[in-house]
């Protein structure tokens, strides 16, 4: 979120991609050669983030979400392309243990 913060609040930045946000998206995002029709993508994309308005400071968090959204379908095409050739393994963690290393007898936690 602190780096989503940075660059959506740096002016220059915002103003740029904003200005071009149909080149710059479908670019941003990896699908400028992926999609079939990347304009349609970006009009979808706008509406469903951002309400049709430009990126910036009043929509932070959506911007967050969308980089975050694009990382988890990433990541489950990637898994289910590699799922075809070999197994794969999602791990799910579940407990933090704050400040505590874990020790070799420590078989219960």
């Amino acid at each position: 979120m602190i780096s989503t913060l940075v660059v959506v609040t740096d002016r220059n930045w915002t103003d740029a991609f904003n200005r071009e946000f149909g080149r710059r998206l479908p670019e941003y995002m990896l699908y400028d050669e992926s999609a079939p029709d990347p304009c349609i993508v970006t009009g979808a994309i706008k509406n469903f983030y951002f309400n049709g308005e430009d990126v910036g400071v009043n929509n932070v968090d959506q911007f967050s979400k969308l980089i975050d959204d694009r990382f988890v379908h990433v990541n489950a095409k990637m898994i289910s392309e590699y799922s075809k050739l070999t197994n794969v393994y999602s791990y799910n963690f579940t407990k933090y243990r704050d400040g505590c290393e874990r020790n070799s007898s420590d078989h219960n936690n």
